[in-house]
Parts: structure tokens; sequence; C-alpha cells
């Protein structure tokens, strides 16, 4: 049962409550206040608090008193964060304000796009939408969760807020705990604030959404955000076998999926990301291989199919991946016989439990996570960090995270200021906006193995942002 999820304080980053909350002041023109102060928030040094909403120019009467006894700065803190092995991949674990825990995960290099699909050279961050998810994937862990509760438009933007210590980010995947679509109004809420030039600068093309094939809301998504790049996880080319995997299938059948994505196509103009999770002995064969083929041949220049050999997690379905020489036949029908463009998704972060499905935080630790009051200082989350961060990060001073080697986040097009800020000074201030083996085959010339990381919750790992 999903529970009804109600904040004792609001972020601020919510726009859909910043507005309510404005519109009860009569304030003209809201949203352009509502951003306004975001702007405030994100380009001043030394922000602790909303105490300084006050000093905005040309603040309406009462705006001011109203933010501060009803917002909060952040409603969310980081309490774990581990970095893989090759230091490509973080996985932050988060928890909200009333106790409960998401992750997100942010991958330094090679996450696969559809306007990149060899593997982005800037940094992705993989948000999470929903605590849970309920649409049941076979292979996924998060699916184990079940549907716990929906994230507000503040607390999928604090992910980013929080991610922004350790890497500058330019792309965004919601690929994470969740399906988007189930939560669809704050996941645009958040999408048009990440792309908002007076808040996060995000640019739409670098923005992906991923959906299992929540129909209604693919159309939805053609209108509210024409300019961000959609990312289907399809598993099977055949309906009675994508409702063994997918069980949501029973409900949004394959044909009138493929109409949804036909018109996205038609109207974006845009290439979608076609997400296929690779199980051993269930979807991997030659004839399946010529099924999605067939499938995708009428749009092959409108896709690109990602395929992503199975990462082990505790679901209770014993799958397995497919041995090379299996992906390399399927890649060789896909591609050779059918002409569809196709890539082989290198595993990153399954030591962390940060690949594809991997993502879940257990129903007991979600019920022992203590509710608690959360204090951020975000002068503090400027200070200087040790290289390496693993288990627990607290913000400020010398437990301030920060990757090794990385600079703080700093206006893309000021290269020169990016270069003089590697190994920052411990009593910087910086703002949080500024920030801004094998190919090969019968098709070598056109078949790669990407890098790219798998970590989604959604069932598949769909890592995609914008091209560079």
């Amino acid at each position: 049962m999903v529970r009804s999820r109600k904040l004792k304080m609001a972020s601020i980053w919510d726009e859909p409550t910043l507005l309510e909350e404005l519109n009860e002041l009569y304030v003209k023109q809201p949203e352009i206040l509502a951003a306004k102060i975001h702007k405030h928030l994100l380009t001043t040094e030394g922000i602790t608090d909303l105490t300084s909403v006050a000093t905005i120019q040309d603040m309406p009467k009462g705006v001011s008193e109203m933010v501060v006894s009803k917002f909060t700065l952040m409603t969310t803190t980081v309490v774990e964060a581990v970095t893989s092995g090759d230091n490509a991949v973080t996985k932050l674990v988060i928890q909200l304000q009333d106790g409960l825990k998401v992750e997100t995960v942010i991958i330094r290099h090679g996450a696969v796009t559809a306007h990149n699909p060899h593997g982005e050279k800037r940094t992705t961050l993989c948000v999470s939408s929903q605590v849970g998810c309920k649409m049941g994937c076979t292979f996924c862990a998060t699916g184990t969760m079940g549907e716990i509760g929906d994230l507000c438009a503040g607390e999928i933007l604090e992910q980013l807020i929080h991610a922004r210590q350790w890497a500058e980010v330019s792309n965004i995947v919601f690929m994470g705990m969740g399906e988007p679509f189930n939560n669809y109004k704050q996941v645009v809420s958040a999408v048009n604030c990440m792309i908002d030039g007076r808040r996060f600068k995000i640019a739409p093309k670098r923005v992906t959404v991923s959906t299992v094939g929540v129909i209604p809301k693919i159309y939805a998504f053609i209108e509210d955000l024409p300019m961000c790049n959609l990312a289907l996880s399809l598993h099977a080319p055949v309906q009675e076998q994508r409702m063994t995997i997918v069980p949501s299938a029973k409900a949004f059948k394959l044909p009138a999926l493929m109409e949804a994505m036909d018109e996205y196509i038609k109207r974006t103009r845009r290439t979608v990301l076609i997400e296929y999770v690779l199980l051993a002995g269930i979807n991997d064969d030659v004839e399946t291989a010529h099924n999605l083929g067939k499938l995708l041949q009428p749009r092959k220049d409108n896709v690109t199919i990602n395929l992503i050999p199975y990462n082990t997690t505790n679901v209770s379905d014993p799958y397995k991946p497919p041995a090379y020489p299996t992906i390399q036949a399927y890649i060789d029908i896909v591609m050779g016989e059918y002409g569809c463009y196709a890539t082989v998704r290198k595993e990153m972060g399954g030591d962390i439990a940060g690949a594809c499905g991997q993502l879940v935080v257990s129903k007991e630790e979600q019920k022992s996570a203590p509710v608690t009051t959360l204090v951020v200082d975000l002068e503090d989350m400027m200070g200087k960090a040790p290289k390496k961060t693993s288990g627990a990060a607290k913000f400020g001073g010398e437990n301030a995270p920060h990757q090794s080697g990385a600079i703080w986040p700093t206006n893309q097009t000021n290269k020169k200021k990016q270069k003089r800020t590697a190994g920052v000074p411990e009593k910087r201030k910086e703002s949080l906006l500024v920030t801004k083996n094998a190919s090969g085959g019968v098709c070598k010339a056109l078949t790669a193995v990407l890098v790219g990381v798998a970590s989604v919750g959604l069932g598949v790992a769909l890592y995609g942002g914008g091209e560079l």
C-alpha cells in the first residue's frame, strides 16, 4: 500500500507547493517570483537558511515571512555514499524528511544516451522519482519493494543538489527507483526546474525520462516536455513474452505502446532509447532476436537499442546473464539483418550495487529509518573533502564529499575557472547554481561495446541524457 506522504516543512525547491502558497497570498505572476527565489538561493554565496529571501528586490509583502514559516532549505540528507573501485560511479543513499530512503547514482563517464550511444564524456546523474516501484519487473530489485511513496518535485531536485558536491552534473536521467510516469506531475515539475535558465540550466536535450510503457503519460510527455528524451524499457518484442517479464504490459499492450512511441518520434523528431535487459534462456535466443528486429525495423532510423546483460540482484527469479557469444549473435541479427542500431552496455557500479536493476532499500531499512529533523548548512556543503568517499558522508569541512581530482561545480562556459578550481581551498564557498571488450563479430563496423553504468530501479538500467 502506498504511504500518504505529508512533509512537516516543505522543500523550497518544491515548485508546486511554493506556487500554491504564493497564490494564497494573491501574488501577481507567482511563477516568475518562484523562479526569482530559486535563482537567489542558487546564486547567493553563504546561504544557510531562507531568511535572505527578504533581501530580494521588490519582494511582495508577506512572502518572505511565509517562506520562512512554511519551507526549509533542504528536506533530505545523504546518509551513505559509496564509490566504485574504479571511481566511475558513486551511489548516494538519501534519507527523506519522514525517514524513507531512496538511492541516486552519479556516473562520471560513459553513460549511454539516445543522442550519444557511445557513452557520455560528461557526468550523468540517475535520479529516483519514487520510493520503491509497483511495476514489478521480474528482474529488478526495486520492484521487490513495492510502491511505498511518491517523491515531491523538491525531493527530486534535492538529489541534484546533493550530487553536485561530488561532480559537475551535465546530464540527468530519470532511471533510478520508481516509474517516473507513475509520479508524472512531480517529475514534470522537477524537469522544468532543471532545464530552466533561471535555475539549474540543464539543457533539455540532456534530460532523459524512462518508462516501462505507461501509454497515456507518453502522449502527455510529448506535449509537456517535447525537447527532452524518452527511453523505453522493452525487454521483449512479443506481447505474451513481455507480460512474463514486465507485468505492467498486461495493461499497456505492445501494439499500443509502439503507436505511442511512433507518435513521440513523429512529433519530436527525437531518437528513442530502447532498453533491453538480456536474460539467459529467456529473451536472448535467435528467434527473439529476429522478433526484436522485425518489431523495430520500421522505425530503425529513430531508435537505439541498448542491450544490457543481466546484473545479479536479490529478486526471487534465478536469472543469469547470457554468454558473450550469445550477445554477439543477438547483435549480428538485429543489426546485420534488420539494420537496427544496437549497443551493449558494459556493467559498472556492480561492486556497490549500483548496476542495472540493483537499486533497492529493504523494507527493514525503511522501517528502521528514524524520522529526524534535517538541518543542512549549504555553506558547510562547500567545504573541502577527502578524495575518496566510502560509507556515511557528513556535510561540512573535512567530511564534505568530493570526487578525486574533480572540481566544484562551475559555469560550464568558464573553462579557465574550472581548471583553477582543482583542489579547492577548505574555506571556499561556491554557489550551487554555477554548475551548471569487445566489439567485432560480423558487424564490426557497426557494433560497439559501450561503457554505461546501469543503476536503475525501474527494471532496466536506463542511462541517458543528451548529446554533448
